[in-house]
């Protein structure tokens, strides 16, 4: 039966949703056109041949994924609401219509990813601008609109339901972003769609909070899945469908905390499940992406927008802290900024790595230490398996190594991951973070395995060293073999010394990394490309990319306490030598001193607080004491 009440709604241009630029579209889908749809290097699809909505297998799963999200309509919706040229609106009602016939609400007879959570919030407000563009150009018979109206009302009802809503992670953003789209455009037409329409908005506002800090960062260790959910906000505010202003204030918020989290390369901090994506574009496009000053300015290299990330930026609530400052000798060059950036968040499950207290390092104009990556979401676990115990959600050997301790810039207790599936969130470990005579510090504490403190603090001096001082107490006694990790970006040639490393770096200069106490530590031995006996020195850039890359370890071993004091100065070998350092064993005083080619330096270090299960909540923080002088002067 005809709806007559759906071809007079309010007709709305094509929402913007995921935040692409506009007149990119029409290129996009020029190309779509021309050589078909492909997705993260999937195999390419033409669109004027029969879609293979099938489930090829777990391999890919992403891939599918994005077909049943209509994924190779969108360019050519975009580009239709732009130019109103039927050549993108024909092949997309004909691709609309073959999945509406196929897919009824609830059928998963060819793929899982058919009725997917945030699939449907994706192809809900494509399917109904698909209808009402193509209603408007009369190109839409009546058995076509019966179809396509049946499934927009099957989207309604799947949306409406709470229980299939993903309230605690970004799919639920999607769905809600669907929801809106959709109701406003058939509210004034159809009961249910108002009603989907009015629920959207109280759950958008739920889930703001909800997944967000006060300090407008995204609660799922990840900034790359931040990023995506600010550009899907970014879009319901451009399409007018947040329309109050504290909403619109607090996108604009975590759009500006994004901005700290694009490191100088102009790729995005690959914390987590985040691949090291470009986040630069020219000035112009720059400019249409992001709303704010300040990320408007990275996105550009500082071709558009006003501002900077400049000093040390703490994200308390969730668990960040970050230090970017300029090179002293070239100030203007961006790409020389020293970064430095700490993740010590653990809010749930959702995109968590075995990484606490992990960190990532840039300076000299190259990244020098890299967190591992994300590589892709392959071989799904069994759920009440072994793997899925630990905390594994994917049982590919190289996404679990991505996902495990020894992947991260962290301490490793007894070859173990860190607990995640059985662990309490901790929320964030951040302790602290100061600036002291040019020194920028950062604070954490975390409980490993139940019973062990880790203390961490991070000293940087920026475009000359960095101090990482690791203390750990088991609060039982029992005793750890531990090993402190690093990772170095690819392209950097390292080599064992006996008292640490010696590294050639990519892109010109040396990095010494040495132990500070003497006499407790050993060092490893450079492990890179490895697949025997466990997989290790491996970066991932993007989805099934890995590259081999130099992982160095200091080990102690049979202990119940211990403290690491390592550094990493940018300083040929040399112009090095220090003196024998001292602390306590629980690292709450330390004292050391070297000399490189920055001159020599002494660092005093008193740390507050006590060890123990509730020791970040009995802190009083830490002070340094820090001093250069010429090398060779007392």
């Amino acid at each position: 039966m005809r709806n007559k009440g759906a071809q007079s709604s309010s007709f709305y241009d094509y929402e913007l949703i995921t935040n692409g630029v506009g007149q990119g579209g029409i290129r996009t889908a020029d190309e779509i056109l021309q050589h078909g749809w492909t997705r993260r290097g999937a195999p390419r699809i033409d669109i004027w041949s029969p879609i293979p909505w099938e489930f090829p297998g777990q391999e890919l799963r992403s891939w599918n994924f994005y077909i049943h999200s209509l994924d190779m309509i969108e360019a050519l919706l975009s580009a239709y609401s732009l130019t109103h040229d039927g050549k993108y609106l024909g092949p997309a009602l004909r691709i609309g219509l073959d999945w509406a016939e196929k897919h009824p609400r609830g059928s998963e007879e060819c793929s899982p990813m058919a009725w997917y959570d945030m699939a449907v919030g994706l192809r809900a407000y494509r399917l109904g601008y698909l209808f009402q563009a193509s209603d408007q150009a009369q190109i839409l018979d009546e058995p076509a609109r019966s179809v396509l109206w049946s499934s927009l009302m099957d989207h309604c009802a799947e949306l409406m339901d709470d229980a299939k809503i993903a309230f605690h992670s970004n799919h639920g953003y999607y769905q809600v972003a669907g929801q809106l789209a959709l109701g406003r455009r058939f509210a004034d037409v159809s009961g249910p769609m108002a009603a989907l329409y009015a629920e959207g908005t109280k759950r958008l506002k739920r889930m703001l909070h909800q997944q967000f800090g006060p300090d407008g960062v995204h609660r799922e260790h990840s900034p790359d899945y931040h990023r995506m959910v600010a550009e899907t906000l970014l879009g319901l505010v451009r399409s007018s469908l947040v329309e109050d202003q504290d909403q619109q204030g607090l996108v604009s918020e975590i759009e500006s905390a994004l901005a700290w989290f694009v490191t100088p390369e102009g790729t995005i901090t690959n914390f987590g499940d985040s691949d090291s994506r470009s986040m630069i574009y020219s000035g112009d496009l720059a400019s249409q992406k992001w709303s704010t000053p300040l990320m408007q300015a990275v996105a550009s290299n500082g071709a558009a927008g006003s501002g900077w990330p400049k000093g040390l930026k703490v994200f308390s609530e969730s668990g960040y802290a970050i230090v970017r400052l300029p090179d002293a000798g070239a100030p203007t060059d961006t790409l020389r900024d020293s970064y430095l950036a700490q993740t010590a968040a653990f809010h749930s499950r959702t995109h968590k790595h075995c990484d606490d207290l992990s960190f990532v390092w840039h300076d000299r104009g190259q990244p020098i230490l890299i967190d591992a990556g994300r590589y892709g979401y392959i071989g799904k676990t069994e759920a009440g398996s072994k793997l899925w115990k630990e905390g594994f959600w994917y049982s590919d050997p190289m996404r679990m190594f991505m996902e495990s301790t020894r992947a991260h810039n962290t301490l490793e207790f007894d070859g173990l991951n860190s607990q995640r599936r059985e662990a309490k969130p901790f929320g964030s470990a951040l302790v602290g973070a100061f600036e002291a005579s040019g020194v920028y510090c950062i604070e954490s504490r975390c409980v490993q395995h139940n019973t062990i403190v880790h203390d961490r603090l991070l000293l940087l001096r920026p475009g000359q060293w960095l101090v990482v001082l690791d203390a750990y107490g088991d609060t039982e006694n029992h005793q750890h073999d531990v090993r402190q990790w690093f990772h170095l970006a690819p392209g950097h040639n390292a080599v064992s010394h006996p008292d640490g490393f010696d590294v050639a770096l990519r892109g010109g200069g040396n990095l010494l990394v040495r132990q500070l106490l003497e006499g407790q530590t050993a060092p490893g031995r450079v492990v890179s490309g490895s697949q025997d006996p466990e997989i290790q020195g491996w970066f991932s850039d993007k989805e099934r990319s890995a590259t081999p890359s130099d992982a160095l370890s200091f080990v102690q071993s049979g202990r119940s306490a211990g403290v690491f004091a390592t550094l990493l100065t940018l300083s040929p070998s040399e112009c090095f030598s220090s003196k024998t350092g001292r602390s306590d064993v629980t690292g709450r005083q330390v004292k050391s001193e070297w000399t490189d080619q920055f001159g020599r330096h002494r660092i005093s270090i008193t740390r507050g607080g006590k060890l123990g299960p509730m020791a970040r909540l009995l802190s009083r923080g830490s002070s340094v004491r820090y001093t250069v002088s010429p090398a060779g002067r007392a």
